[in-house]
């Protein structure tokens, strides 16, 4: 662990906090929401912090395993989750095109971005993703 100046290590730590507590809110939005802020803010108070760098390593290394559980290999599952992303891609549709209430938009906005976020996780698709990315950088 870096041995930081105090102020140094405030700033840091209050940042990581900042980002752990503002990850619920920005859990609404589209996308993964959240986690990516929640992770970054582990990640910048492990910088400093014991307990936070044995819990940042906790969870890379049990995060697979997550995956796994909720997208395992089997065919049946992973079409009942492409059905699921498209019951939610048409709900969300629908909901823009027949309700003018603003709330009811609001809510049809996280439809599209968790869809998107679960149609990646799913039969490993963002690795494929990357895989590619990766080979094209070269």
């Amino acid at each position: 662990m870096a041995k930081h100046s105090p102020g140094k290590r405030l700033a840091i730590g209050a940042l990581g906090v900042f980002l752990i507590l503002i990850a619920p809110i920005v859990g609404v939005l589209p996308g993964p929401g959240g986690i990516p802020l929640i992770l970054t803010g582990l990640g910048l108070l492990s910088i400093n912090e014991p307990w936070a760098q044995k819990l940042l390593m906790y969870v890379q290394k049990h995060s697979e395993s997550v995956q796994e559980i909720f997208f395992p290999p089997n065919k049946l599952v992973q079409w009942a989750w492409d059905l699921f992303v498209l019951a939610l891609i048409v709900g969300g549709t629908l909901i823009n095109l027949y309700f003018d209430q603003g709330l009811l938009r609001f809510i049809s906005i996280p439809m599209f971005g968790v869809s998107t976020f679960l149609f990646l996780l799913n039969r490993q698709r963002i690795e494929w993703i990357n895989k590619k990315i990766r080979k094209q950088n070269r």
